[in-house]
């Protein structure tokens, strides 16, 4: 994020600064891009994730809006609609339908309603509730659709056809900071979830490997049936085969996505020839 604004804005003061007690200096700072954050496995307790995600937002937020910072950029998260759905479950990315699983996921929203109080024609608050981030080499995302591909190839060669409808939303980072830049020009606020255009299902992102490393995937409707009645008894393939699509809600009224999610995922895993493997790194 930074040396992309950096490099937009070369004759802008954009720099990065440490808030973990939230005394920083802000004097003289017109927008604050607030990304820090207690993620998922890394709190010792429960509060931890109160006391940093909501907490220390809020305290920053309260300083930059008494200093005269005209506009905030919360980096939220898409845990404040709960878990991954199961295959029969619909998500309905709506404002008033969060439904937080976890503490991270509460503490986030819990932020987001604060700031949203705070916000005022002076102080201008946007809210993105990020999905999976991917691109250039961070393919973390990507590596479990390269690891049930490779799965799949091994066991016989057939890619089951399940749900083909059932959407994942994600966003590859060159999208990501053009929607960033979109907020700041335009000065926006208001809640979003970046995304890439046109989502693709397990399915889907399954062909593009498959077709990317030259593996012959034959499709099948037995193994999908197959594969639903074990997602059922066991909810191993949920993440899979869950429908999160963001695409129809919460639009930006400004253009950022520049790449579909096919294009994106193609550019990013065309780059790994440049050294970062597509063998299986983790189980799925």
């Amino acid at each position: 994020l930074l040396p992309h604004l950096q490099k937009k804005y070369p004759s802008a003061d954009v720099r990065a600064i440490s808030v973990r007690d939230a005394n920083v200096d802000l004097s003289g700072t017109d927008i604050l891009i607030h990304v820090a954050g207690l993620i998922p496995g890394k709190a010792t307790n429960n509060e931890e994730y109160y006391r940093i995600n909501h907490g220390l937002t809020v305290k920053l937020a309260e300083q930059a809006k008494c200093i005269g910072v005209k506009h905030m950029i919360y980096f939220s998260t898409i845990a404040v609609y709960g878990r991954v759905p199961l295959i029969k479950n619909k998500v309905t990315f709506e404002e008033g339908t969060e439904q937080p699983a976890t503490p991270y996921g509460d503490s986030k929203l819990q932020a987001e309603r604060a700031l949203r109080r705070l916000e005022t024609d002076e102080f201008k608050v946007a809210i993105l509730r990020v999905p999976d981030v991917y691109g250039n080499k961070n393919i973390d995302y990507l590596q479990r659709y390269i690891n049930i591909a490779n799965k799949y190839y091994k066991v016989g060669g057939y890619n089951p056809i399940i749900w083909n409808n059932k959407k994942r939303s994600a966003v590859h980072i060159d999208n990501l900071m053009a929607c960033v830049q979109g907020i700041i020009e335009e000065r926006w606020s208001g809640v979003l979830i970046p995304h890439d255009r046109e989502p693709l299902s397990t399915y889907e992102y399954i062909q593009l490997i498959s077709r990317i490393r030259q593996m012959k995937l034959k499709s099948s409707k037995p193994l999908g049936w197959g594969v639903w009645l074990l997602q059922q008894i066991t909810g191993k393939f949920e993440f899979f085969y869950g429908s999160f699509d963001a695409s129809n809600d919460l639009k930006a009224p400004f253009s950022y996505q520049m790449m579909t999610a096919a294009e994106a995922c193609e550019i990013t895993l065309e780059k790994l020839s440049d050294g970062v493997s597509m063998d299986e790194s983790e189980d799925y």
